[in-house]
C-alpha cells in the first residue's frame, strides 16, 4: 500500500510529534515512520510524547511501523521511502528525528 503524504517524520519521539504540530500548523499532512528502539524512555520523555499523540491527533497524522529499508529521490523531485514491513511512502519532504544506524544514498 502506498501512503502519499507531505511529509514523512521518520521518530515519532517528543521532536517528531513537535514536528508533526509544526508542519499541521502549516496545513501539511504526515506520515511518522516508528520502529520503536527497544531503549526505555525516560518517564518524563514518555509522558511528553504521550501528551503530544493526543495534540498532533487533530492534524490526523499517518502513524506506520518498520524501519527505513531504502530511500529514493525520485525524477520528479520527491521522495519514496520503503520500510520492513513492505510499506511505500511517497512525500515531498524527509525528516529524521533519531540517529540513523546505516547510511541511504540519495540519488
Amino acid at each position: 500500500m502506498l501512503i502519499t503524504t507531505d511529509i514523512c517524520i521518520i521518530g515519532a519521539g517528543a521532536v517528531g510529534l513537535f514536528a508533526v504540530l509544526e508542519a499541521g500548523a502549516s496545513k501539511m499532512h504526515c506520515c511518522i515512520l516508528e520502529a520503536g528502539s527497544g531503549i526505555k524512555e525516560d518517564v518524563k520523555d514518555q509522558a511528553l510524547a504521550d501528551y503530544l499523540k493526543v495534540a498532533v491527533s487533530e492534524f490526523n497524522p499517518v502513524f506506520t511501523g518498520g524501519f527505513l529499508n531504502n530511500l529514493t529521490k525520485t525524477e520528479d523531485h520527491t521522495y519514496l521511502l520503503t520500510t520492513s514491513n513492505g510499506r511505500e511512502i511517497a512525500c515531498k519532504h524527509v525528516i529524521f528525528t533519531d540517529i540513523v544506524n546505516e547510511s541511504y544514498d540519495v540519488e
